[in-house]
């Protein structure tokens, strides 16, 4: 405890590409290119994910992809970056899994 506050525990809901919530919301094309220009996805897996037949599917697939990178926390870090950036704030708080601070009261004191 410091301060009045504690840390929450962050939890681990499994695969980003199982999680419904994102996989229905995500809106992945205005992500590719900033993903690519940060090695996270490469030309070869934007072809591959815009192949897909429905945007439920392409967003599966991009999830898919930076799961499958050999530092999935640097791709997932990069992807809430990006989410942000263009607006996608709901999601990029869903991905974002790192420590909080919560208030041990809702005084505020």
């Amino acid at each position: 405890m410091f301060g009045g506050v504690s840390a929450a525990q962050p939890t681990s809901p499994g695969p980003l590409s199982e999680r419904w919530e994102i996989v229905n919301l995500l809106d992945a094309e205005p992500t590719l290119d900033y993903l690519v220009q940060n090695g996270v996805l490469t030309p070869s897996d934007v072809s591959e994910i815009g192949a897909e037949q429905d945007a439920r599917r392409q967003n599966r697939s991009l999830l898919a992809h930076v799961e499958s990178r050999g530092d999935v926390a640097t791709g997932v870090q990069l992807l809430t970056n990006v989410l942000r950036l263009t607006g996608q704030h709901y999601i990029a708080n869903l991905l974002d899994d790192g420590e909080r601070i919560r208030a041990l009261s809702g005084s505020g004191s």
